[in-house]
């Protein structure tokens, strides 16, 4: 039985990392990826009080109320991230043209940094999504 090689948007991330070991993740990618997600997560980091990060589905998410806010990862050929909710993909419709976007998720290449106002925007409708949705 043959198997169909898995494309690139489904492939896992580059390793498995117990449940809080952000910085165990960040030290297992190669140099150029790392300088790419560090930029994106300090970019996070500063649109947050006092945020919560966590490896969730071996990925690093930061959360919001306990519940997960945006999440991204490495991958051999591009770099991710994560909304995690449908309905606010569907509320960044029209922000998100022109991105490669599959389901929650937005591909980059690592020589494309993330849009400041894009994620400003997804960070202000997740956080509201949490709160009108668990409080």
């Amino acid at each position: 039985m043959s198997r169909k090689p898995k494309s690139a948007a489904t492939k896992k991330p580059l390793r498995k990392f117990a449940s809080n070991e952000v910085e165990e993740y960040f030290l297992s990618l190669p140099e150029s990826s790392r300088r790419t997600l560090e930029k994106f997560r300090d970019r996070v980091k500063t649109m947050l009080k006092n945020p919560e990060e966590v490896i969730s589905y071996q990925i690093p998410t930061f959360k919001y109320n306990g519940r997960g806010l945006i999440a991204y990862a490495a991958f051999k050929n591009h770099w991710s991230v994560f909304t995690l909710s449908m309905a606010s993909m569907k509320k960044l419709k029209d922000d998100l043209e022109g991105y490669d976007v599959s389901g929650v998720t937005m591909h980059f290449d690592y020589d494309k940094a993330f849009p400041a106002g894009l994620l400003k925007k997804i960070i202000s409708v997740r956080k509201k999504e949490i709160e009108e949705r668990w409080g």
